[in-house]
């Protein structure tokens, strides 16, 4: 019986997150998670209790990420795994948002050529710049060591700093994290490295002199929709309508003209949550925004 459900936590892979952006890798979520099996098809990274040397059941809670639940790393690997994040909070008003990234890692690995690197990419993969190593050129960087041993659970937390400016986002923007483990060409018979309890937080954006946003909550019905999305809303002479899905990919858009009220044919949406926001063309700033549910 263990090893059947040893190995349910294996493969349903794809698919996690949700939860206000917390991953403990014991349930399945909305965020997009998943092994890069393009880069590497023999990608050794596993969502399960580990049952190695160093990396015991009773040191994860009860599951998490790590370089293979079972085997010790081997050699000449680069195996990696994404976690896509559809941006939010601070990034829907105007004036600096930043976005960081925390959690808990443990690291039984050759101090000199076997390590783990955090990226981040601000355009959907496009490009990718490294936030663990002294070559990072964010602000507010931490240096974090994912090599050697800890000796038990230690955590890390990467504060981007205002990348809103820095990348110029917009809301509901997808941005990745990427987790890779590489390996030299020695075996070494190490458990390699392991995550757990991963929280992306966009940060709360600091109004700046009198630019305060004037935010309303539109009514939107029915909400779950079906096949149409009906949204009222007020002081808005023209705008416009962006509803994203939770990649963070645009479904819809329209010009909206001298109207309190606009319906949206959603007949092609697939099931699941979407968020949308309402942008006064005017001034650029958000009348509304909110979360819905097919």
């Amino acid at each position: 019986m263990k090893s059947m459900l040893f190995m349910l936590f294996i493969f349903p892979f794809i698919g996690f997150a949700q939860i206000d952006d917390y991953i403990t890798f014991d349930y399945y979520y909305s965020h997009v998670l998943y092994r890069d099996t393009l880069a590497n098809p023999n990608c050794i990274w596993q969502v399960g209790f580990p049952q190695k040397s160093v990396f015991t059941p009773n040191i994860a809670s009860p599951n998490a990420i790590m370089t293979d639940t079972l085997n010790p790393y081997p050699i000449n690997d680069t195996s990696s795994f994404i976690i896509k994040h559809a941006v939010g909070e601070g990034f829907l008003c105007p004036g600096p948002s930043s976005i960081g990234i925390v959690g808990d890692y443990f690291v039984n690995s050759d101090s000199l050529y076997d390590f783990g690197i955090i990226e981040f990419s601000p355009d959907n993969g496009a490009t990718w710049v490294s936030i663990t190593s002294d070559t990072d050129p964010l602000p507010n960087f931490n240096p974090l060591g994912l090599t050697g041993n800890s000796t038990g659970w230690k955590q890390f937390n990467i504060p981007l700093g205002v990348v809103k400016n820095m990348y110029n986002f917009e809301s509901f923007d997808t941005v990745q994290f990427k987790f890779t483990f590489i390996s030299d060409d020695v075996f070494d018979n190490l458990d390699g490295l392991m995550f757990d309890n991963i929280k992306i937080k966009d940060n709360d954006c600091v109004l700046v002199g009198n630019n305060e946003i004037q935010e309303q909550n539109s009514n939107t019905y029915p909400n779950p929709f079906t096949t149409n999305l009906n949204l009222n809303y007020e002081h808005l002479t023209k705008g416009k309508l962006f509803i994203y899905d939770m990649t963070g990919k645009l479904v819809h858009s329209e010009i909206i003209k001298n109207t309190n009220s606009t319906t949206v044919n959603t007949s092609e949406f697939t099931k699941g949550i979407y968020f949308y926001k309402i942008v006064d063309s005017k001034t650029g700033l958000n009348v509304s925004r909110g979360k819905i549910v097919k």
